[in-house]
């Protein structure tokens, strides 16, 4: 069986759903290297309650404190054919920076030639008036890097010294469990739905991920696991016991 895609323009013959992607790329620094330099109150942030990759963003804008630095505007959560809307409601609200009806404004102002799905979050810049980031983890990283000068608290979220273990089980956690989600869910042929439980890579890796994780987790809190993880150490039962106390606020 086989059903209407959900975007179209996303899908695969075989009825796969592939994201797009991430359209704009530029960099906010500190140094003087991209157009983009750190200033707080030059930034805004759109994004949608109901998009946990947007949602991701507003959590690391407030663990650092961000939120006089960096201005904030919530979309309505429900979306059409014509995208994410800017609509008072509770818990989100008309556009007043820009004053656009939709977030698709936003990325023609940007790029005119812009044929692609207007996606959260968008990080816009009020002084050149385009956006200059629309991918969560760079949004994100540049809070917790260009934006630190401006941050009320000091939550460190991407540490140095794991940086490559953290980069390797971020990849796995974004194509196999939120990725994969949308590629369940967005899917327009049945025999996409059934993969084989336990040959799943979710499954097959899911030692070595709990493995990764609780390392990673030890050493965000800046200690030594209490005895050495076993292979295949259960995922919940690393986080039970060390999810508590992983971002320190100042």
């Amino acid at each position: 069986m086989q059903v209407r895609a959900q975007f179209a323009a996303e899908q695969s013959d075989t009825g796969e759903f592939r994201r797009q992607e991430d359209q704009f790329r530029d960099w906010v620094s500190t140094d003087g290297s991209t157009a983009y330099p750190a200033e707080a109150g030059r930034y805004h942030l759109y994004v949608s309650l109901a998009c946990p990759w947007a949602s991701r963003t507003v959590i690391v804008r407030q663990l650092q404190g961000l939120e006089n630095a960096v201005g904030l505007t919530v979309v309505d959560p429900v979306r059409d054919e014509r995208g994410w809307a800017f609509r008072d409601g509770s818990g989100y609200s008309r556009d007043s920076v820009n004053g656009f009806d939709f977030l698709a404004q936003a990325y023609r102002a940007t790029d005119p030639s812009f044929e692609g799905r207007a996606t959260v979050p968008v990080l816009w810049d009020k002084k050149t008036q385009r956006i200059v980031n629309n991918s969560e983890d760079d949004i994100c990283r540049m809070f917790d890097g260009a934006f630190r000068a401006f941050a009320t608290r000091d939550a460190q979220l991407f540490p140095h010294e794991i940086a490559h273990e953290q980069a390797e089980l971020s990849q796995f956690i974004h194509d196999k469990v939120n990725n994969g989600v949308y590629r369940a869910g967005f899917a327009t042929r049945q025999s996409l739905y059934r993969p084989t439980p336990m040959r799943s890579p979710l499954w097959t890796r899911a030692g070595n991920c709990a493995l990764s994780t609780r390392a990673a987790l030890d050493a965000l809190r800046g200690v030594r696991c209490a005895s050495p993880p076993g292979r295949g150490a259960p995922l919940r039962a690393c986080t039970r016991a060390y999810a508590r106390g992983v971002v320190r606020l100042a």
